[in-house]
């Protein structure tokens, strides 16, 4: 894992678990596409896609980012990273609201992602408000 420390701007959010930044001085700025480290957010067709989208679009877009790489940019300025906003990691906020899933420590997950997940299975939160039957399982881990 790097450890090197990004300050960025979020530029747009695509999805729940992915948003674009921009990051340097003006004439150098780098685009980059983040994905979220340690979450699955729903896939378009699950019916909390758009809430999960909306809610990381109000932490983190149009702010200041907070940005730990633990992967070196790949082809077209691709990374996956912790990402903090508005000084709330943006992984733990959205496993808390139920509106991500928690990838297993082997993944990328962590020990308090996991336990923010239960909690929100337990409180019925997110994908988890009907019950079991509306968490579907999500897709294997994009790359």
């Amino acid at each position: 894992m790097s450890t090197a420390v990004l300050f960025c701007l979020a530029i747009a959010v695509t999805s729940g678990d992915a948003l674009s930044v921009r990051c340097g001085e003006a004439a150098a700025a780098q685009t980059l596409t983040v994905r979220v480290a340690g979450i699955q957010a729903p896939d378009p067709t699950h019916p909390r896609s758009g809430t999960a989208r909306l809610a990381l679009r109000q932490l983190c877009e149009r702010q200041a980012v907070t940005l730990r790489p633990r992967t070196p940019p790949r082809a077209g300025g691709r990374v996956t990273a912790d990402v903090e906003c508005q000084g709330q990691r943006a992984a733990d906020a959205q496993v808390r609201a139920g509106l991500a899933w928690a990838l297993s420590l082997g993944e990328g997950g962590t020990a308090a992602l996991l336990q923010a997940q239960q909690e929100a299975r337990i409180a019925r939160r997110g994908v988890w408000a009907d019950g079991d039957a509306d968490a579907r399982t999500p897709l294997p881990r994009r790359p």
